[in-house]
């Protein structure tokens, strides 16, 4: 799988943008629309994708 984004600058201290990317119940706010059925905790997230079904998780968060 490859994704292709553009570069961004983000003017947020970098304690404010880790905390949020570490957070998968922010993750549906980034997903594009593709995404369906979204489901998630702070460390796992669950989702469909064009009928595929994939999950994610945390396993360890470092600063």
């Amino acid at each position: 799988m490859n994704i292709k984004s553009d570069l961004i600058i983000l003017n947020k201290p970098v304690d404010r943008v880790f905390d949020f990317l570490t957070d998968f119940n922010n993750f549906e706010k980034l997903m594009p629309e593709q995404v369906v059925k979204w489901e998630s905790t702070k460390v796992s997230g669950r989702f469909t994708i064009k009928d595929l079904a994939e999950k994610l998780t945390i396993i360890n968060r470092y600063y």
